[in-house]
């Protein structure tokens, strides 16, 4: 055992003085092992192995000058071109480290909101106008074949006792994809009328008239709803006429035939005929921003009639109290990525003048930032807030309703009226309804 041991530590000695005479590297990091590891095999007893004191175990053993940088010893020291790392005081529990949901990327701001994601869907309306008068309800069939297939019936009223206005009837297809459809009208005793329509992120409206009131402004015109298909082909020609000469030379009445709504069958009623016979009419498509895209509100003033989606769906108006420092309809698109443009403001008369706005102000803001306003004051007027470079027209007329030309297309974010006086001055507004029109040549 002497033996042994003596032989252990002569190896120590001897890697001791080779270190120190500098006879060749050697890694006193690679040495010490090695010489620990021998003294393993050699079962030292464990109370027998060399002691080290304290301060020996704390101070760090110095390479030797002759060491490269690949044979020096690790160190925790970091290299000379990076900063040095303050240690953790509390590693179990990290400060100041934000969990995932407050990050920026995953809780956008409130500006960031406002910038809009959703795309704005189509619409097509079809607006059918009595241009004869009407005894009976007529009931259509309106049809939309397309990317998004749907049918609806739109019914005609006889006008009520009294009523200046021609009696009409519509029919309405929201939320379209954009894509090519094709529309189809038809009734009892009517020719079928077909349109084709390529919608986009716009409302889109038809109108027809059921004779020959049908008339436009400009290069704008509504189409031709031709009653007179008496044999029911879905074709107005010479068939018809030979049935309607058959009936007035027989005396005979049949509602059907009397296409001129007089209440009798007569020459006027061939005539009617005759004249509608290879005419096509198409309808000019009016574009609108769907107002139902837009989030409304009404501020400073309640709902005292109607309904906020019945309204923005075209179904019926509203009527909102006026408060002492006026009342806001609110009319919000900024939800959008595409901002909506917008080059005419229209606010349909109401049934009572009483309730017409008299006094006002619609502001505008716009895509870039910038807010403009036209002030309602009962006939034409330019905003005393925004310098444009052409001034808007404001036009109130006769029957209560206003319409606002923006000179050329505004893309919009949001469109607010502001109600502080009516005719009469009556505490309760009623608008029957709104339209942002996309483009005024159309309407």
């Amino acid at each position: 055992m002497k033996r042994k041991i003596s032989r252990c530590l002569a190896g120590m000695l001897a890697a001791v003085f080779m270190m120190s005479s500098g006879g060749f590297d050697v890694s006193a990091q690679g040495a010490i092992p090695e010489v620990w590891a021998s003294a393993s095999e050699t079962e030292i007893p464990k109370e027998q192995t060399p002691e080290t004191s304290a301060s020996d175990e704390q101070k760090p053993e110095e390479p030797s000058k002759d060491q490269t940088p690949e044979d020096q010893p690790a160190t925790d020291q970091p290299p000379a071109d990076q900063t040095p790392e303050e240690p953790n005081q509390n590693e179990d529990v990290p400060e100041n480290v934000p969990d995932a949901d407050s990050l920026p990327d995953n809780k956008p701001s409130e500006v960031q909101q406002r910038q809009g994601t959703k795309q704005m869907t189509g619409a097509v309306e079809v607006l059918i106008t009595a241009g004869v008068p009407v005894k009976e309800a007529q009931v259509y069939q309106v049809e939309l074949k397309g990317p998004k297939s749907d049918s609806k019936k739109a019914v005609l009223e006889p006008a009520a006792e009294g009523a200046l206005d021609a009696p009409q009837a519509s029919a309405r297809f929201p939320e379209l994809e954009a894509g090519t459809y094709e529309l189809k009208v038809s009734g009892s005793g009517y020719a079928a009328y077909t349109q084709t329509i390529q919608v986009d992120a716009l409302a889109y409206r038809v109108q027809l008239y059921t004779g020959e009131a049908a008339f436009g402004s400009g290069n704008a015109q509504p189409g031709l709803l031709a009653k007179g298909d008496l044999n029911g082909d879905g074709k107005l020609d010479s068939k018809d006429t030979e049935l309607l000469i058959d009936a007035i030379d027989a005396g005979r009445y049949e509602e059907t035939y009397d296409l001129y709504g007089d209440g009798k069958v007569d020459l006027k009623d061939l005539n009617h005929l005759t004249r509608l016979m290879g005419v096509q009419k198409k309808s000019t498509l009016e574009k609108f921003i769907p107002l139902d895209a837009a989030e409304f509100t009404c501020n400073g003033g309640t709902i005292q009639s109607g309904d906020a989606g019945s309204f923005l769906r075209g179904e019926s108006g509203l009527t909102v109290s006026v408060g002492t420092s006026g009342t806001e309809l609110m009319f919000d698109f900024s939800q959008y990525k595409d901002a909506p443009k917008v080059e005419g403001i229209f606010i349909g008369a109401p049934e009572n003048k009483e309730y017409a706005v008299a006094e006002g102000l619609v502001t505008i803001d716009t895509e870039d930032g910038t807010q403009l306003a036209a002030a309602i004051t009962g006939g034409s007027a330019v905003s005393p807030i925004a310098a444009v470079t052409k001034p808007f027209d404001v036009t109130v007329h006769e029957d209560g309703s206003v319409s606002i030309d923006l000179k050329g297309q505004i893309a919009v974010k949001k469109i607010t009226f502001r109600i502080t006086k009516t005719a009469n001055a009556k505490n309760l507004a009623e608008i029957s309804k709104v339209e942002f029109v996309n483009d005024m040549e159309s309407r």
